[in-house]
């Protein structure tokens, strides 16, 4: 079904049911199968597009049929209201679904950012460890280049104490 074939209103809920869908199926959980069922989540999601879609084009019909239908008097004003009373509930029950289908990928988002997240933890965690190991050798030396300082600083004294020692 092309989006141009209904009414704004539904073409905006129509581009919401495609974003939400798509964030699940293109979703790197998805392809990878984290997502618990893949097969699962392409045929409900995509029957769920497709029942949402068909709503969405009978509400464009229904809004358009009223829209054009003249109403010269009180009942057919009152028909009228009736009319878009049941077309807007029937729009509140579509719109609902779409926000379940929100709603899971929002989920799916989280999780791919959990997972980004716990990802980069253990790259950059085998990055400190990297960078410690060199550090325990550099530690290593600093402690021998501290010694020998210390070193040649006792054997300075202990020469000028000779020195002194000789004057005597």
């Amino acid at each position: 079904m092309s989006p141009g074939v209904l009414d704004e209103e539904a073409r905006a809920l129509l581009e919401r049911t495609q974003r939400a869908v798509d964030t699940v199926l293109e979703s790197p959980l998805h392809e990878r199968g984290l997502l618990l069922d893949t097969v699962r989540n392409r045929v409900v999601l995509a029957d769920v597009e497709w029942s949402v879609a068909l709503s969405l084009l009978h509400q464009s019909g229904a809004r358009e049929r009223i829209d054009r239908t003249p109403t010269p008097g009180e009942r057919s004003r009152e028909a009228a209201a009736r009319a878009r009373a049941v077309l807007d509930a029937e729009t509140a029950e579509v719109t609902a679904r779409i926000a379940v289908l929100e709603d899971y990928a929002d989920r799916v988002r989280a999780a791919e950012l959990d997972d980004q997240d716990r990802r980069s933890t253990r790259e950059l965690d085998a990055i400190a460890a990297e960078a410690a190991e060199p550090g325990a050798v550099h530690e290593q030396r600093y402690a021998m280049l501290d010694s020998l300082v210390r070193a040649q600083e006792t054997a300075l004294r202990v020469a000028a104490l000779a020195e002194d020692g000789e004057q005597d």
